[in-house]
């Protein structure tokens, strides 16, 4: 008997301590959620009180945005172009900028528009909010363009002076050398364009070598440089400088595709200058082969991508029979 009265006591014990257990949980769940609750204004706590998810939280702020038509003056920094979708419309993508800032705008039309990165343009639309996608969207109704922007106005200014000094005449562009040891490569630490060019140079010359074409040894220098944004001008002028300082028989300058705002500061005075003035001859390869910017028109060669210019070296490493 006091065995059995032990073994109850025991089970009763021990429904008890899970009860009490329990209710910790649920009061440490409910402080939670009180908590979580204070990060919403009061307007949304009286719409949904149980915020449980970010599909709730997208849904609350695209209650905010839709329904609500804006109109907007503002800078396109990009225009990815055109796709087909399902619809069988014809999709355009803005890039948006002021400063720093972007927005994303989306436009549906069967008619290819000429808006052009430096546009500014009056556009009509709603926002909307898609947390797994771009953030917000505006999503565009109409637009029509008002004038270039100041990017754009600054662009043309600097092609316009640098072409009345002829620094894009055939003249003065250096030939490349017949044969070559060092190459400078100037590019950012952790690009994608070193990687590029290393591993397509490396592939070249094992496929020539296979062809029975014979290669000299090579020594490749990095010059680091930022390659975009504001410290990316002087950046690649003192890497040009490095590298012809150390006697490199050839310099690339590479970096791999972007936006039209991070590829922007290769159509700077100071870089065009910096190449110009160089006596090494210089290899461009500074995005994809839809990018162009002024570093293209004074370099010596243009190569459409890194790993093109990598090819264009490799031919270089040959040795002549």
């Amino acid at each position: 008997m006091r065995k059995i009265c032990g073994i109850v006591l025991i089970i009763v014990l021990v429904l008890c301590f899970g009860i009490i257990k329990s209710e910790g949980k649920m009061k440490k769940i409910k402080r939670i959620k009180n908590t979580f609750d204070e990060l919403y204004t009061p307007d949304l706590k009286k719409k949904n009180k149980d915020i449980n998810s970010l599909l709730t939280i997208e849904r609350h702020i695209n209650e905010v945005l839709t329904g609500k038509e804006i109109t907007l003056t503002i800078e396109v920094g990009e225009v990815s172009g055109y796709y087909v979708k399902e619809t069988e419309c014809y999709h355009v993508i803005f890039r948006m900028i002021e400063t720093q800032r972007l927005l994303t705008g989306v436009m549906k039309s069967k008619e290819k528009t000429d808006v052009i990165a430096g546009d500014v343009i009056e556009c009509t639309g709603k926002l909307t909010y898609n947390i797994e996608k771009e953030g917000i969207l505006f999503k565009i109704d109409s637009f029509k363009k008002l004038y270039k922007g100041k990017k754009y106005q600054k662009y043309c200014n600097t092609k316009e002076i640098l072409e009345k000094e002829g620094l894009f005449e055939t003249k003065h562009k250096k030939l490349l050398p017949t044969s070559i040891h060092k190459i400078a490569l100037v590019t950012n630490e952790s690009g994608a364009g070193r990687n590029d060019f290393a591993a397509v140079l490396k592939s070249s010359i094992e496929m020539l070598n296979s062809f029975g074409l014979k290669t000299r040894p090579y020594e490749i220098l990095h010059c680091w440089s930022p390659m975009s944004g504001l410290n990316c001008p002087s950046g690649v002028k003192a890497a040009i400088d490095e590298a012809e300082r150390s006697g490199a028989d050839i310099i690339v300058v590479t970096r791999g595709g972007g936006s039209y705002m991070s590829l922007w500061s290769f159509n700077s005075e100071e870089i065009s200058r910096a190449v110009f003035e160089c006596k090494t001859p210089i290899i461009s390869a500074v995005g994809h082969e839809h990018d162009t910017t002024l570093i293209d028109s004074v370099s010596d060669v243009r190569a459409s991508t890194p790993s093109h210019s990598a090819v264009l070296v490799a031919k270089l490493l040959v040795i002549s029979l």
